[in-house]
């Protein structure tokens, strides 16, 4: 899991176009982080399924994840 960390990201597909229909992702949305290429990270989620700069969210653990809700 993760948790964006940027105030707004629009998702990207795999080549850094954006998904003119995927909804942005706002700062403290969970996602799950399902790949890593370089600087880009493959996220699902709240309707979510692209891929976004990698400094825009933080892995968390899921001890981490659970401890919040």
């Amino acid at each position: 899991p993760g948790i964006v960390v940027c105030t707004s990201i629009q998702v990207s597909d795999e080549r850094g176009a954006i998904l003119s229909e995927a909804p942005f992702l706002v700062e403290g949305a969970r996602v799950e982080i399902k790949e890593q290429r370089g600087s880009w990270m493959r996220v699902t989620g709240a309707n979510v399924n692209g891929w976004i700069p990698s400094l825009s969210v933080r892995p968390i653990a899921k001890e981490e994840d659970h401890a919040s809700l």
